[in-house]
Protein backbone atom coordinates (compact mmCIF):
# COMPACT_ATOMS: atom_id res chain seq x y z
CA UNK A 1 0.00 0.00 0.00
CA UNK A 2 2.72 2.60 0.83
CA UNK A 3 4.04 2.01 -2.72
CA UNK A 4 0.64 2.88 -3.80
CA UNK A 5 0.30 5.96 -1.58
CA UNK A 6 3.72 7.32 -2.92
CA UNK A 7 1.77 7.76 -6.15
CA UNK A 8 2.95 4.77 -8.18
CA UNK A 9 0.88 3.59 -10.96
CA UNK A 10 2.42 0.15 -11.49
CA UNK A 11 3.57 -2.06 -8.37
CA UNK A 12 5.69 -5.07 -8.62
CA UNK A 13 5.71 -7.86 -6.13
CA UNK A 14 8.17 -10.42 -4.89
CA UNK A 15 7.23 -13.83 -6.63
CA UNK A 16 9.26 -15.98 -4.18
CA UNK A 17 11.11 -18.12 -6.99
CA UNK A 18 12.41 -15.75 -9.71
CA UNK A 19 15.54 -13.78 -8.49
CA UNK A 20 14.74 -10.51 -10.38
CA UNK A 21 11.29 -10.07 -8.89
CA UNK A 22 13.49 -10.34 -5.36
CA UNK A 23 15.59 -7.05 -6.69
CA UNK A 24 13.08 -5.52 -8.26
CA UNK A 25 14.12 -5.52 -11.86
CA UNK A 26 11.14 -7.74 -12.32
CA UNK A 27 7.59 -8.57 -11.26
CA UNK A 28 5.60 -11.34 -12.32
CA UNK A 29 2.62 -10.65 -10.45
CA UNK A 30 2.35 -6.89 -10.90
CA UNK A 31 -0.33 -4.40 -9.30
CA UNK A 32 -1.83 -2.01 -12.37
CA UNK A 33 -3.75 1.09 -11.72
CA UNK A 34 -6.70 1.49 -14.05
CA UNK A 35 -5.79 5.40 -15.27
CA UNK A 36 -2.55 4.36 -16.30
CA UNK A 37 -3.96 1.63 -18.34
CA UNK A 38 -6.31 4.21 -19.74
CA UNK A 39 -4.21 7.36 -20.37
CA UNK A 40 -0.93 5.61 -21.13
CA UNK A 41 -0.82 1.78 -22.08
CA UNK A 42 1.20 0.00 -23.51
CA UNK A 43 4.70 1.65 -25.25
CA UNK A 44 2.27 2.74 -28.10
CA UNK A 45 -1.10 1.99 -27.62
CA UNK A 46 -3.06 3.47 -24.62
CA UNK A 47 -6.07 1.80 -23.49
CA UNK A 48 -3.96 -1.52 -23.79
CA UNK A 49 -2.14 -3.48 -20.82
CA UNK A 50 -0.30 -5.33 -22.41
CA UNK A 51 0.69 -6.16 -25.56
CA UNK A 52 -1.11 -9.31 -27.52
CA UNK A 53 1.83 -10.73 -29.54
CA UNK A 54 3.42 -12.32 -26.98
CA UNK A 55 2.60 -16.03 -26.75
CA UNK A 56 3.47 -16.48 -22.84
CA UNK A 57 6.47 -15.08 -21.63
CA UNK A 58 8.07 -11.51 -21.58
CA UNK A 59 4.94 -9.77 -20.80
CA UNK A 60 5.85 -8.70 -17.94
CA UNK A 61 8.93 -7.62 -18.87
CA UNK A 62 7.61 -4.95 -21.29
CA UNK A 63 5.07 -3.72 -19.09
CA UNK A 64 8.17 -3.30 -16.14
CA UNK A 65 10.28 -1.96 -18.35
CA UNK A 66 7.58 0.73 -20.25
CA UNK A 67 6.70 1.67 -16.43
CA UNK A 68 10.04 2.11 -15.01
CA UNK A 69 11.04 4.30 -18.52
CA UNK A 70 8.08 6.04 -17.54
CA UNK A 71 9.32 6.56 -13.44
CA UNK A 72 5.92 5.46 -12.47
CA UNK A 73 6.95 1.81 -11.17
CA UNK A 74 7.46 0.65 -7.25
CA UNK A 75 8.78 -2.34 -6.48
CA UNK A 76 6.99 -4.10 -3.51
CA UNK A 77 9.66 -6.30 -2.38
CA UNK A 78 7.89 -7.24 0.89
CA UNK A 79 4.30 -8.42 -0.79
CA UNK A 80 4.42 -12.17 -1.48
CA UNK A 81 2.77 -13.42 -4.14
CA UNK A 82 3.97 -16.70 -4.35
CA UNK A 83 4.90 -18.19 -8.23
CA UNK A 84 3.87 -21.83 -7.98
CA UNK A 85 6.39 -22.85 -10.89
CA UNK A 86 7.27 -26.55 -12.03
CA UNK A 87 10.98 -25.33 -12.43
CA UNK A 88 11.32 -24.33 -9.08
CA UNK A 89 9.96 -27.80 -7.61
CA UNK A 90 6.49 -26.14 -6.30
CA UNK A 91 4.14 -27.95 -8.30
CA UNK A 92 4.08 -31.18 -10.79
CA UNK A 93 4.39 -30.90 -14.37
CA UNK A 94 1.17 -30.66 -16.19
CA UNK A 95 -0.41 -31.03 -19.37
CA UNK A 96 0.53 -27.46 -20.18
CA UNK A 97 4.17 -27.48 -19.72
CA UNK A 98 5.42 -29.26 -23.11
CA UNK A 99 3.59 -26.79 -24.99
CA UNK A 100 5.35 -23.65 -22.89
CA UNK A 101 8.62 -25.52 -23.25
CA UNK A 102 8.40 -25.71 -27.38
CA UNK A 103 7.10 -22.28 -27.39
CA UNK A 104 9.75 -20.50 -25.30
CA UNK A 105 12.14 -19.74 -28.43
CA UNK A 106 9.34 -17.87 -30.00
CA UNK A 107 8.46 -16.24 -27.12
CA UNK A 108 11.69 -14.64 -26.10
CA UNK A 109 11.92 -13.54 -30.03
CA UNK A 110 8.74 -11.10 -29.46
CA UNK A 111 10.21 -9.80 -26.11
Amino acid sequence: MAKIKAGYKVVGTNDLGNRSTATGRLSTHTLVERTYVDRHGTIDEPGVLCHEGYWHEYVDNELIGTAKHRGVYGHARQAHVEHLHWLWGKRDRDAWTPTTRRAWPKAKSCG
